[in-house]
């Protein structure tokens, strides 16, 4: 196989045999010829052969053979200089090893010493700076700009804190915003009071001292004089005249009779000067609160501890309470109570008159001004009292003798339920079996509301629903108590309509819808057999105490607005009972949570409320917290969700890597997954009004500008959004509700496979919107978007983002529903055992 045939002359060359040409042997020095110097020269001829061969590397001889004639020149080097030669390969690495770190180093110490240049020239001015500070403000810690940035209670407690660790004398009393913060703390917790004070170097006040201030107060049963003299001091230093309402309402108590080493607590107490049956033990405390009308602050005047009092004796306290807040220099023009019958004989006692013959006169004279003290049963229980008339007697007639039917709100309820959907209302099981929940004010408020009309009106007129078709009465029912509660219910000046305060402008306005509001009260009947009103049957206490409101209201707008003009505008929030009910939910509030104090618990609560201690409203109680309070608010904002990270990070540029690839290959497939085209029409305008607050919510995160438009419609194109929409509320696009209802189709298949009421754990949020994104795999969706897609590779597509963020957003809604829908507490006796304990326990 190795021979090469030579016949033939054309034989190609790629198949001939190549010969290699050996290179020719270098010259090499004979040993013979290298001659032995004497030692100096040696010595003196290898420090030339070594300066030699440097020299030629530096140049650029980078060869062996240079070397060799260099050395070969040098006849006379010796045996030692021959050994540097045949080593000069490793020289000249180790050399340039060398000179690369050399240059290294050299770099480094040049930029530690521009580094060391730029910290000297820092620390020269920062030093400038302190000095300067030091001569602008001397050795004064209250001076530190900073602690403007701070809140008062802060700054205070910081500078103590710097003073006392600087060993400077610390100021003994303490500061208003400091005496404040250390009152409400005590106020909540004795113990956490001690360790915060620990923590700050005791810069807080000693208990002792605390209580020492307590002591300064009598708290007693009766008017407190630190009250009515702090009210006083108020209105002398007020440079206009402070207008207030006059609110009491009676506060269960324990039944328990308790010995502080000096007096008994828990029996009755009416004040030093009453004189009572003292073996009786009370089971009721009276607090009568002062809230100012034309200025921001309330105070509670007095208490007294009861078991019950008569009319007289009410009579009695109320003219008394007038009197002494008179002589404060403070005008009251109103009196608020809630719907006990016997509140109702008081008005007549004061020398209201309240008959049914519609005679109205809703005030009584001032004991010592004889001026008009009008009166104004508390609209939110009023409002409980017509919501409990409707749902006792069924049915309502109107003057137009139309239908009231309680029936129509439980269908309304039921078919909500039945579909997992609300027509944008809070309408609940709750709210219909509402029996077991009487005293919250939420349950009426939410249900004689405009949103529960709303939804009436959509299914009796674009539903046509035959079993909401004679449901007109009931809708205006409800629209009329709506607009009666916002008017009785106003409080800033900035809002519109209804729940804008009563003023000089707006007045004629109001004046007349509450004129068709109290014919329209006038007009009702529970039968059509008998032509009475309501307001003359054995339930007429919700509609007259509303009918009381409207005409009270209408006097005082032409006294206190028109004629005397000593107020701008009336905010009626001010003349209700939330403020002493709130008032109750602070005491209640004492180190704990404690609704069934005791008469010595009430009194120690009550004590340090009047000594400005700054309290947080609970939630959980008869009424929400409307006013604002300075208390310190924690938010938390949740992260966007990956779709839009990725529709945000990608509007600005065509191109971006992304290690999250898709999440959705492992989802198995199942047969349900359809268009939305099984949906009621009932549901489909519920998903489409939830498409507006989907929009909203993605609005807030999305920042490209084609997605915000393919987002939005510039078309009203839901009719609940048309009804609803006061000016705020968002059209969706075609493209989000279609997406909507296409999740809630595959949302409902899932609850009907997981049984109906709990989504099993595999149907998670994450396998919801994957079986979203399969179904528009190869549908038409966001065509505006054509375009606008191109500019981005296939995992950042804007129109799968988008699909993927509404579906998500929506599903999100639904799966909070579905769990609280899970866990509902309709049928709880917790509050009927509760409150039967605190009325009828010991």
């Amino acid at each position: 196989m190795s021979a090469v045939p030579s016949v033939f002359k054309d034989y190609p060359l790629y198949l001939q045999k190549i010969q290699k040409i050996r290179k020719s042997p270098k010259n090499r020095i004979p040993l013979a010829v290298i001659q032995k110097p004497s030692i100096v020269e040696n010595v003196e001829e290898t420090e030339t052969s070594a300066e030699t061969i440097i020299e030629t590397m530096e140049v650029g001889f980078d060869t062996n053979e240079t070397v060799c004639h260099a050395i070969e020149n040098n006849t006379q080097s010796s045996r030692s200089f021959n050994t540097i030669c045949s080593s000069c390969t490793l020289l000249k690495s180790t050399i340039t090893k060398l000179s690369g770190q050399l240059l290294k180093a050299q770099r480094k110490i040049k930029m530690l010493q521009q580094a060391k240049r730029r910290s000297s020239k820092k620390v020269a001015t920062m030093n400038n700076v302190i000095k300067a500070l030091k001569t602008q403000f001397p050795s004064d810690t209250a001076n530190i700009p900073c602690l403007d940035m701070l809140s008062k209670e802060s700054a205070q407690l910081l500078h103590r804190q710097a003073s006392k660790r600087k060993n400077l004398r610390i100021a003994q009393k303490y500061p208003p915003e400091l005496r404040k913060f250390a009152l409400t703390l005590h106020y909540y917790s004795p113990a956490s009071y001690r360790y915060v004070r620990d923590q700050f170097d005791t810069c807080l006040p000693h208990p002792k001292t605390i209580s020492r201030w307590y002591r300064s107060i009598d708290a007693k049963p009766g008017f407190s004089s630190e009250a009515l003299q702090a009210i006083k001091m108020k209105a002398a230093n007020t440079p206009y005249k402070i207008v207030a309402s006059l609110v009491f309402d009676e506060m269960s108590i324990r039944r328990k009779i308790e010995y502080d080493g000096l007096l008994y607590h828990g029996f009755l107490d009416m004040g030093a000067n009453v004189d009572v049956d003292e073996s009786t033990v009370a089971k009721e405390a009276l607090v009568f609160m002062l809230v100012s009308i034309n200025s921001n602050w309330k105070v509670p005047v007095g208490y007294f501890l009861t078991a019950g009092l008569g009319v007289d004796q009410k009579s009695s306290l109320i003219r008394t309470c007038l009197t002494l807040l008179q002589e404060t220099g403070v005008n009251v023009i109103s009196i608020t109570f809630d719907g006990l019958s016997t509140n109702f004989s008081l008005m007549t006692n004061l020398g209201c008159q309240i008959n049914t013959d519609l005679q109205l006169k809703p005030y009584f004279s001032h004991p010592v001004t004889k001026e008009r003290v009008y009166v104004f049963p508390d609209p939110p229980h009023m409002l409980k009292l017509v919501r409990n008339a409707l749902a006792d007697k069924k049915v309502l007639y109107d003057s137009q003798n139309s239908k009231i039917e309680w029936n129509l709100l439980e269908k309304l309820h039921d078919l909500q339920d039945k579909e997992g959907l609300h027509l944008a209302n809070k309408l609940r099981g709750v709210h219909i079996h509402f029996q077991n929940q009487k005293m919250k004010v939420k349950l009426a408020t939410q249900l004689l509301s405009r949103s529960v009309a709303v939804a009436l009106s959509i299914c009796k007129d674009k539903l046509q629903m035959q079993e909401f078709k004679e449901s007109t009465g009931t809708i205006t029912f409800l629209d009329n108590f709506n607009n009666l509660f916002d008017i009785m219910n106003s409080r800033s000046i900035k809002q519109f309509d209804f729940k804008k305060p009563i003023n000089a402008n707006n007045f004629e306005y109001l004046f007349n819808e509450l004129d068709k509001l109290q014919k329209y009260i006038q007009g009702l009947k529970f039968d059509l057999i008998s032509t009475s009103s309501v307001i003359y049957s054995n339930r007429r206490t919700g509609f007259l105490g509303f009918m009381i409101c409207i005409e009270s209201l209408k006097l005082m707008v032409h006294e206190m607005i028109l004629s005397k003009k000593l107020l701008a505008y009336i905010p009626t929030y001010k003349m209700s009972q939330d403020h002493v009910e709130l008032f109750f939910s602070a005491i209640r509030a004492h180190t704990g949570f404690n609704n069934n104090p005791t008469a010595r618990q009430f009194k120690s609560a009550f004590k340090k409320l009047l000594i400005q201690a700054e309290f947080k409203n609970s939630s959980n109680g008869n009424c929400v917290p409307l006013e604002c309070f300075s208390i310190l608010h924690c938010s938390s904002t949740r992260e966007s969700t990956r779709a839009v990270e990725i529709i945000n990070e990608t509007c600005f540029k065509k191109t971006h890597t992304d290690d999250d690839l898709d999440v959705y290959d492992d989802i198995t497939d199942h047969n349900y997954v359809q268009l939305p085209g099984q949906l009621t029409e009932f549901t489909k305008q519920i998903v489409a009004y939830m498409g507006g607050f989907v929009v909203r919510k993605l609005l807030k995160k999305i920042k490209c500008e084609e997605c915000i438009e393919a987002l939005t419609s510039s078309v009203q194109n839901v009719p609940l959004i048309a009804l609803r929409d006061k000016g705020g509320l968002i059209s969706p696009s075609d493209d989000v509700i279609n997406i909507c209802m296409t999740s809630e189709t595959i949302l409902k298949r899932a609850l009907e496979e997981s049984g109906g009421k709990m989504l099993l754990k595999k149907f998670s949020c994450l396998f919801l919107v994957g079986k979203v994104l399969k179904v528009y795999l190869n549908k038409p969706i966001f065509i505006g978007l054509s375009d606008h897609v191109l500019s981005h590779i296939a995992i950042e597509n804007h129109v799968i983002q988008l699909i993927r963020a509404v579906a998500e957003s929506y599903i999100v809604v639904r799966l909070h529903y579905v769990s609280k829908r899970y866990t509902d507490t309709t049928n709880s006796k917790r509050q009927v055992y509760n409150k039967l304990i605190l009325f009828q326990g010991c």
